[in-house]
């Protein structure tokens, strides 16, 4: 029977790092040759942790809820544009996520965010708005409810 001693925990931490920091810390209790690792989710930190598990020849199981991989992290053509339904833009401001697609061979897949279009659109009553990057600039804008 495998047993694990979990890592320390740090509250407020919700990264892929954090979730590989968890993976990572836990020692196995086991007479077995190898521990197999349930991984619940399937979203950004669930699927790296699953791959640096594969990276490790660590047995592992992905369980997720929803009916699609990714979490949050979702997208979506619309209008001839990439929809974001998520945090997706971070992959390219962090290189370590950019190399893990890469060397994952997402290639294909992976759309670098160019300075023309660089930021975030908004549909907001049928009307694509860009949305200002400064915090306070965008609290001006219609894009909020309030």
């Amino acid at each position: 029977m495998n047993q694990y001693a979990p890592a320390q925990y740090q509250p407020g931490r919700a990264t892929a790092e954090a979730a590989m920091d968890n993976v990572a810390g836990q020692t196995a209790v086991t007479d077995e040759p190898s521990a197999h690792v349930l991984i619940l989710g399937g979203g950004i930190a669930g699927l790296s942790a699953a791959w640096q598990l594969q990276q490790a020849g660590v047995h592992y199981t992905v369980i997720e809820a929803a009916d699609h991989w990714g979490g949050m992290i979702q997208s979506a053509v619309f209008e001839g544009f990439v929809a974001d339904g998520g945090p997706e833009t971070f992959i390219t401001r962090k290189p370590e996520l950019w190399n893990l697609g890469l060397a994952l061979g997402l290639e294909a897949v992976m759309t670098p965010i160019k300075s023309e279009t660089s930021g975030a659109a908004v549909v907001h009553n049928n009307q694509v708005m860009l949305a200002p990057l400064s915090p306070l600039r965008f609290i001006t804008t219609p894009l909020l409810s309030w």
